[in-house]
């Protein structure tokens, strides 16, 4: 033992670090991981916020109120737009079973982020890239909002939504394999 304002020990000259214990590897990815997790699940939120702000002028609609009139130049918002919402409910899951290494709610995070993220991310690539290929053979032509081509909005969003749902994918991945209790074989 050394101390901390007198003499090293005797019988050591600090070489003798390797035998001591430390933290198992798997706690060390868990700790990682989770604070990882947490920051897709606050990513997640802020993409659905925003996604939120999209479809505001058609939920209003819906709702029977009107529209401000710098939401109304948002093309209408087709299906997989609104099937892409319950995905938010992947990310609570994923948030609760960070508390005590819940195995069942993470793969039910990933299970959702599959059926509500990702699925409804690819049909809207497919059913917007006609949009896309008009745009880039028209030079720029195309609906604008706030100054900007929509297309290209989308498309931005749709890039940074399957980087959240594919690290997320991973992120939990790790996690479950991290929190598996290891199977040790008996002796005989």
């Amino acid at each position: 033992m050394s101390s901390r304002s007198g003499p090293r020990a005797t019988g050591t000259d600090g070489r003798d670090f390797l035998h001591r214990e430390t933290v198992a590897g798997h706690y060390k990815v868990s700790a990682v991981n989770k604070s990882r997790m947490k920051l897709i699940a606050v990513l997640h939120t802020a993409l659905f916020m925003l996604w939120i702000g999209r479809l505001l002028p058609d939920l209003m609609g819906y709702l029977g109120m009107k529209a401000p009139a710098s939401l109304m130049a948002l093309p209408r918002a087709s299906l997989w737009e609104f099937a892409w919402l319950p995905s938010i409910l992947a990310a609570l899951f994923a948030y609760l079973a960070l508390q005590r290494n819940r195995s069942i709610l993470m793969q039910q995070f990933i299970l959702g982020t599959v059926l509500f993220g990702l699925l409804p991310i690819f049909y809207g690539i497919y059913d917007y890239s006609d949009d896309l290929s008009s745009f880039l053979n028209n030079k720029g032509k195309a609906r604008k909002l706030f100054g900007f081509p929509f297309v290209t909005i989308l498309y931005m969003f749709i890039a940074v939504a399957l980087q959240v749902h594919g690290f997320g994918i991973y992120i939990a991945t790790q996690l479950i394999s991290s929190w598996k209790p290891k199977v040790q074989k008996k002796a005989n």
